[in-house]
């Protein structure tokens, strides 16, 4: 028998309520299995909605639970307010004092919910209040709720089931943790064997959830023990039964808490210390710690990380010095499962090689240091989130040891990939790099290189082995796949040692020996690997030594000045020439030295014209150095449906040689100043892409050393369709040599590569950097000249340690649909003078947009305010992507870009390729001519920039007609997206003149369905020149503000613009004897779903004053209303049923009163409103009574 209200359980017996407001008259209840689809209902009182004003009361209760199964439960909701009373509610398992609602904070709590198996639990309530009296209604009330729950009961979405571990003696620690339990489970338990004691230490990770999580000394949920809340300091706690259990909350964060469970005498068996061990709470902290093992065994010293992500935590090793014989070893469990553990070694080291771990890095959720007997380890240490990990270069001067680790090795993750450089400051080292493990998956691959060289190359697989090489800096790149399957990672162990100078060995490169064995495969693009000389090689050697010798002497003997060449001379120098060519041949190893003369394949290509069309669609167009990158390349072409010849001809086909750097001077047509972008530390995963799609693997040889060259080559493109554009893709790399690159339509001298942005850095002397660029353009030709240069006349045309470049072009055709790749267009004329864009605005699949006047000049003006973003807008002269003009640049200032038209302007502008930041550009177009008219200047605007700074300005009109002064407002991130309009905040206005100002709001180039209007003007308030001292200190929201001055009118203002995340929006408004203002919603007058709702308080600090206010315009949305309040009066509402919108226009509300209130309430349901726009006018007209 079950009831909702207050159940009894008993045999035969009916529940009866007590009168009045008493407690329940009968204090012991019944739950079985038969109530698992009812509730038992605990309030204070039985009819507490009536119990206010009474006496407080003091009550007790018990209740019993027969359970059918061992793994049924009681699930237990609970939710209080103590508001106006002093009370308390415990409620226990009878057999001790623990609250199981210790976890209560202030005064109230919010329905919350637990479970239990206690077969008996005890309520105890004692109230009290300082008035004598409680109400029991809503001030002191609470209210608890129990059901019987079944094992598989669908109340619950997961079993009601524990998953049970046991440490065992020879694993006596575990880092279990909630979130490491499936959703199959509501928890689980831990107990030892063998009558070992088991301890739980628990620290918090975040402190900002309401988690809790209960704890039993049991294997199930009985014996309550504590709460858990990260809001309260927890240390340890010791199982009285060598169990313990834990419940995973039903809603909130599983990574809240970090877990050690340990059997202390075995955890700590043979330290110094019991607390061998370390909850690495809070981050960033530095921590310290001496520990020494005793001659009985090994110590183990255990640091513990966690954080609130799916990412393992980083320990940042600071300083380490150990005293032993034998080596320590640094474990990291992994499986979280306690039977048993699975350890993976991370590295050793000795007390030689322990100094030089300093500054290590190394993941994991627990480090374990295993410190064999008799020896002391005293270590540094801190703990770094994986969002605030930096990729730190090794370094070191005479000798250096370290490990390199994937973020989560060894547990299979994606986004393991790992770029780390390793430097000797001093010079050339021997270095040793043990792969431990390196499981490659499909697509990846493990890059070893020396000096900037290939040493070794591994791909699909797991690979293990050693390499040895002298280089003075080592990269080693680990590359899984930005989006690939699931990889244990990357382990490596790595020695450098300083052995001498800077000095190539004699393979002109660093040596490189690998060994191990490895399940994956290699690809052979191994360069300058050692490969040892054998006896045979050495034996041949000499023997051609001899031969060479012999020549020589011969020589000597027969040549005489007098005689002619006769055939002993020719004897000898045949026997020279096959010396030499042997002796050439006997070493794999040995690069020949650089000579004067040319490689006949390091030349420029011939012909030097090319030609591309729409039959070029699905393949591609690329040019490289010199022409041995590209004599495997079908794709080149000299003319159209030709292949370019294979280069190695010898002949230049009469190329020009005269100077091509007067072609690369700085530019006088350029409106950029000449500018070298700063050092950009992008993300390594895509950067390591950009290295990724090097093009080694067009190479039909090594590239050789030739003189410096200097190409010129033209691209013409026949475009099939006018909408066709052509991608294009170059990078440069400089090292050992420069190469000066410039590429223009052929009509002027204007480089399209003038903002070449620095991706990564890679270099023999860790000096080079790859610059990259990607844009679309449809300019009719290209014109590339290329020079390359170096101190010492020589170029090494490799990609890693030269000057190397590449330009990849791609023909993209019109698909001619709805979802092309195109081109917006936008115009100004006479109504519209002025307006502004973002790219947020623009499509993803456009490419960009143009802007034409059609009358007068068209000015383009722009401001950067992500100084750090490097984003580069190319700028074309014409309706389409040709003739190019110049490019915006996101680290310049307020720079005037004006187009040389003097009737009519266009400016066409490409979206960013590599990404674009939110507001990175403010941009004003405008036809001066027009929006200037009738103005005493024309700088009639400003781009209000930086947010939170004071600007002021004074406009005067002429008597001919009005003028427009015009406010831009920065949209910092995507803020309209987000659900706001920039903020403009007015400080102060004085005008002078006849007729009253007109302020309007525009929000800018704009086709899309969610602003149909957006080049409308929205008017938002006048000024009369007696009402504008008294428009102050307001706030309105738009993109571009507009105050149109009357003629012979004269304003003066005072304004800044406000950040939407630092301003308090709709504060109170407060004055003396006279205000006016403007009431707006946050997107007026566009489309929003939750964020148009105002509230706005205005008050007469003197008195009485009536009020003028007209709706100019309010949609109110179903069940939404707008309500009006003077004083204790509502002075006017305006609701909606649910069958529709109402929209209010120009509507007149007078009244008098002190305070106003003015509420435009919209339902949380998704139906959007245009939202709401006030003005209104307060004058103080006399006391309050």
């Amino acid at each position: 028998m079950a009831l909702t209200y207050l159940s009894y359980q008993q045999v035969t017996t009916t529940p009866t309520t007590a009168p009045s407001c008493s407690c329940f008259p009968q204090n012991e209840l019944f739950l079985n299995k038969s109530d698992a689809h009812s509730q038992l209902d605990l309030y204070v009182t039985p009819n507490y909605r009536s119990c206010y004003n009474t006496s407080c009361l003091n009550c007790t209760y018990k209740v019993r639970t027969q359970f059918f199964f061992k793994e049924d439960a009681i699930q237990i909701n609970y939710d209080n307010d103590f508001y106006e009373c002093d009370a308390q509610l415990l409620l226990t398992n009878c057999k001790n004092q623990r609250n199981m609602l210790e976890w209560m904070i202030d005064r109230n709590s919010y329905i919350d919910q637990f479970f239990t198996q206690e077969p008996e639990l005890c309520i105890n309530f004692t109230s009290r209040s300082y008035h004598g009296y409680c109400n029991f209604d809503r001030s002191c009330y609470f209210h608890l709720s129990f059901q019987y729950v079944r094992r598989n009961s669908e109340i619950i979405s997961n079993k009601l089931a524990l998953k049970h571990y046991t440490l065992q003696p020879t694993n006596p620690y575990s880092i279990l943790n909630l979130d490491d339990i499936t959703s199959d489970y509501i928890g689980f338990s831990i107990n030892t064997t063998g009558y070992n004691p088991l301890e739980l230490w628990s620290a918090g990770v975040i402190n900002r959830t309401t988690t809790k999580t209960f704890i039993y000394d049991a294997v199930n949920m009985t014996n309550y023990a504590f709460t858990l809340v990260p809001w309260k300091t927890f240390g340890s706690y010791r199982s009285q039964t060598n169990s313990l259990a834990v419940t995973v909350p039903e809603i909130a964060d599983t990574r809240t808490y970090q877990f050690l469970w340990r059997i202390p005498a075995l955890h700590s068996a043979n330290c110094n210390d019991t607390m061998n061990f370390d909850l690495l709470f809070p981050m960033n902290a530095t921590f310290s710690k001496t520990i020494v093992a005793s001659n009985f065994g090994s110590c183990m010293y255990s640091v513990l990380l966690d954080e609130n992500s799916y990412f393992l935590p980083i320990l940042h090793i600071l300083q380490v010095n150990y005293t032993g014989s034998d080596s320590v070893q640094v474990k990291t469990p992994i499986g979280f499962d306690p039977n048993p553990i699975l350890e993976f070694t991370l590295f050793e080291f000795t007390q030689d090689t322990a100094p030089y771990l300093a500054d290590t890095y190394v993941y994991g959720n627990m480090i374990n240091f295993v410190i064999p007997p008799l020896g002391q380890l005293s270590i540094t240490f801190t703990g770094l989130s994986y969002f605030n990990r930096t990729n730190v270069d090794r370094t070191f001067d005479d000798r250096g040891v370290g490990v390199i680790q994937s973020p989560a090795y060894p547990i299979a993750f994606r986004r393991q990939d790992v770029t780390q450089l390793i430097r000797c400051n001093k010079g050339l080292a021997s270095y040793t790099i043990n792969i431990v493990l390196a499981d490659i998956p499909r697509r990846g691959y493990l890059k070893i290189f020396g000096d900037s060289r290939l040493v070794q190359d591994y791909r699909k697989g797991r690979v293990n082995g050693t390499i040895s090489l002298n280089a003075t800096q080592v990269v080693i790149v680990f590359d899984a796949g930005l989006d690939g399957p699931r990889t244990n990672g990357l382990l490596i162990h790595y020695e450098g040692r300083f052995i001498g100078k800077n000095e190539m060995s004699s393979t002109g490169g660093p040596t490189g020996t690998p060994t191990g064995g490895s399940t994956g495969s290699r690809t052979g693009k191994t360069t300058n690997a050692t490969v040892q000389p054998s006896n045979t090689n050495g034996a041949l050697s000499g023997f051609y030594g001899t031969l060479w010798t012999l020549g020589l002497s011969l020589l000597l003997v027969y040549l005489k000045p007098m005689n002619s060449l006769n055939l002993s001379m020719l004897t000898c120098l045949l026997i020279l020439t096959l010396s030499q060519y042997a002796n050439g041949q006997a070493s794999s190893t040995t690069t020949s030295p650089l000579t004067p003369s040319p490689s006949p394949s390091c030349l420029c290509y011939s012909p030097n014209k090319f030609y591309i069309n729409s039959s070029d669609a699905f393949s591609g167009f690329s040019l490289y150095p010199t022409s041995i990158f590209g004599s495997g390349n079908n794709y080149v072409k000299s003319k159209p449906r030709k292949i370019l010849p294979k280069s190695g001809s010898g002949k230049n086909n009469g190329q020009e040689s005269k100077d091509v750097f007067a072609k690369l001077k700085p530019n006088k047509n350029r409106h950029l100043p000449e500018s070298t972008p700063e050092k950009a530390c992008l993300n390594q995963y895509q950067s390591q892409e950009k290295i990724n799609s090097s093009l080694i693997s067009h190479f039909d040889g090594e590239p050789q050393c030739s003189p410096c060259v200097s190409c010129n080559y033209t691209v013409h493109i026949d475009y099939y369709n006018p909408k066709d554009m052509v991608y294009l893709d170059f990078q440069v790399f400089n090292d050992n040599c420069t190469a000066y690159v410039s590429l223009t339509n052929c009509k002027n001298e204007i480089s399209l590569l003038d903002h070449l942005q620095q991706w990564y850095f890679l270099g023999g002397n860790g000096g080079g950097s790859l610059m990259e660029l990607q844009f679309y353009t449809q300019e009719t030709d290209l014109c590339l000249n290329v020079v390359t240069n170096s101190s010492s006349g020589m170029c090494d045309y490799n990609e890693f340690s030269g000057c190397y470049w590449k330009l990849d072009l791609s023909y993209e055709v019109s698909k001619g649909d709805e979802y092309e790749i195109g081109m917006m267009n936008f115009t100004l004329n006479n109504s519209i003078p002025i307006s502004t864009i973002d790219f947020d605005d623009i499509p993803y699949d456009q490419v960009g947009f143009s802007v034409t006047a059609s009358t007068g000049t068209l000015e383009l003006w722009s401001k950067s305010i992500w100084n750090e973003s490097y984003v580069f807008i190319p700028v074309y002269n014409a309706h389409n992507l040709t003739n190019y003009n110049t490019s915006l640049v996101s680290n310049q200032e307020e720079i005037k870009y004006q187009t040389l038209s003097t009737e009519q302007g266009v400016y066409t502008m490409q979206k960013p390729q590599n990404g674009y930041d939110g507001g990175t550009f403010h941009m004003l177009f405008r036809i001066p001519e027009v929006h200037a008219a009738n103005c005493n200047t024309t700088n009639n605007f400003n781009i209000a920039f930086p947010v939170n700074t004071s600007f002021s300005a004074s406009i005067a009109s002429t008597s001919n007609g009005s003028c427009m002064y015009t406010i831009l407002l920065p949209r910092e991130t995507n803020e309209f997206g987000d659900g706001a309009l920039p903020i403009l905040h007015i400080s102060n206005i004085t005008y002078r003149g006849n007729l009253s100002v007109k302020v309007s709001s525009e929000f800018g180039f704009v086709k899309s369905s969610w602003i149909p209007d957006s080049t409308k003007q929205i008017d938002l308030f006048q000024i009369s020149q007696d009402s504008s001292p008294y428009w102050n200190d307001f706030t309105i929201y738009g993109n571009l503000i507009n105050f149109i001055v009357p003629p012979g009118g004269s304003l003066n203002l005072a304004y800044d613009s406000r950040n939407l995340f630092s301003t308090y929006l709709n504060e109170d408004i407060v004055f003396a004897d006279r205000k006016l203002g403007v009431i707006q919603s946050i997107n007026y007058p566009f489309e929003d779903y939750y964020n148009q709702a105002v509230v706005q308080h205005i008050s007469c600090s003197k008195g009485i004053a009536r009020f003028n206010m007209t709706i100019n315009y309010a949609d109110i949305s179903p069940r939404g209303y707008i309500r009006i309040f003077g004083d204790d009066r509502m002075m006017k509402e305006y609701q909606t049923d649910c069958a529709g919108s109402k929209v209010v226009q120009n509507d007149v509300v007078s009244f008098d009163a002190t305070d106003v209130l003015i509420v435009f309430n919209l339902p949380k349901i998704r139906s959007s409103s245009k939202g709401l726009l006030i003005n209104y006018e307060g004058t103080y007209i006399g006391m309050s009574f």
